[in-house]
């Protein structure tokens, strides 16, 4: 972490400001400090893998202990969950050349059916309807960058969209998981930095910190929603932004429901400023029609009744609300790769790209994404070849708007 996010933190119990602690010495690597001890009037927290970890109890205590021993990779291995044997198969995967990828870090560190919920992110049509939202408010204004949270952000996928936006200069990516915040900052948004956190008790940051503050595809599983929201508005400050979205609604059926609230209850959760609320259909409507996000007209509690996932702005920024520029999937840099929802066959000069999904769970949570994947691509060789240099023809464009071809972080297959 950057000694800098200091002036950020709070002691989510007492409220107070934190400092590193001298002994142990604490461990830089350049101007990060990689593993070490902070503390505030009521408890220490430790860091490891440059991730602050401002949690009591379970893997704290294991993980202080390790830090006063000057065992830094035993703070990693204990706050990751690894046993003896896993922690040794961890180190050894570090250790090996061309292995080192985020799809064997998900193998490695985590074991149920949520790794293919990160392995696919990048084209389930809850991160695309994430990302057009913060796209359509990344607007040209007079108002210099602000930093951005990520809250519940996981493998960090929508941390890295943000970084990539015009009205922010810095994010925070926040989450439960150690082992979700390890694998994000090697892998898919290095230049977040991320704090590992609970939810269910007062965030551990600054009032006003935060003029973007978003939540995606978490609120559905925290108890203390009302906390949450209450939090959000708070690290928004006055004039800031709380984005939630995929809202489950609790008057519809959902492979995964978590803790949904109907749509007057969501709304209800953002008092004091009161949230808009709209179809998420209707976003993932116009990125498929590569059509702008009308944000200009909220939908009413009866319109959203039959409506599965909602998402919620909550704002006194009036320009907010309005229609923005096209939702469709904008290359920002690095080079395309085939999506991995996709098995390639080849059949003599053609490479064949076949939709496989990985469970059939995930295929009827995920059912949207069969509105923009193809269940079968054809291409020739030299296509895919061309994949490397960047140099694609107007069809290979499409496929990458489609999001059959993705703009995927290195080392992440």
């Amino acid at each position: 972490m950057k000694p800098e996010l200091l002036n950020l933190l709070r002691c989510p119990f007492c409220g107070g400001g934190l400092v590193i602690d001298g002994n142990p010495a604490p461990v830089f690597r350049g101007a990060e400090l990689v593993a070490g001890v902070l503390y505030c009037h009521c408890c220490a927290y430790p860091v490891a893998g440059g991730i602050p970890f401002l949690r009591t109890g379970g893997a704290a205590q294991p993980a202080l202990q390790c830090l006063h021993r000057g065992m830094a990779d035993g703070a990693l291995a204990a706050l990751l969950g690894l046993d003896e044997a896993r922690g040794r198969e961890f180190r050894e995967w570090l250790a090996a050349p061309g292995t080192f990828t985020f799809r064997r870090g998900l193998e490695l560190l985590n074991h149920d059916p949520e790794r293919a919920y990160f392995l696919f992110r990048f084209s389930d049509p809850t991160y695309v309807v994430s990302e057009a939202v913060l796209r359509a408010l990344d607007q040209p204004s007079s108002d210099a960058p602000g930093r951005a949270l990520d809250l519940g952000g996981g493998t960090g996928h929508l941390a890295r969209c943000l970084g990539g936006l015009r009205c922010v200069n810095e994010v925070v990516l926040a989450d439960l998981e150690f082992w979700k915040l390890w694998l994000a900052k090697q892998f898919v948004a290095p230049a977040a930095q991320p704090v590992c956190c609970d939810a269910n008790v007062p965030l551990p940051f600054a009032a006003g910190a935060f003029p973007l503050a978003l939540c995606s595809d978490a609120m559905n599983y925290v108890w203390q929603r009302r906390l949450v929201a209450g939090e959000l508005r708070r690290l928004a400050g006055a004039g800031g932004t709380v984005v939630a979205t995929h809202l489950h609604n609790a008057l519809c059926e959902n492979p995964s429901p978590g803790m949904p609230l109907p749509p007057s209850g969501w709304r209800d959760l953002f008092e004091g400023v009161p949230a808009r609320m709209f179809k998420e259909s209707a976003v993932l409507d116009a990125v498929v029609a590569g059509k702008p996000v009308d944000l200009s007209a909220e939908s009413t509690d009866a319109e959203l009744a039959t409506e599965p996932s909602l998402l919620a702005l909550a704002t006194p920024r009036a320009e907010i609300f309005r229609k923005g520029t096209s939702a469709s999937a904008i290359r920002s840099s690095g080079r395309l790769s085939v999506n991995p929802l996709y098995v390639i066959e080849s059949d003599g000069a053609r490479q064949v790209l076949t939709r496989r999904f990985p469970s059939e769970f995930y295929e009827v949570e995920f059912a949207a994404v069969k509105r923009y994947l193809p269940e079968r691509v054809e291409l020739r060789a030299e296509q895919l070849e061309a994949l490397a240099t960047g140099v694609m023809d107007a069809g290979m464009e499409d496929l990458a708007r489609r999001r059959v071809l993705l703009e995927l972080p290195d080392h992440y297959l």
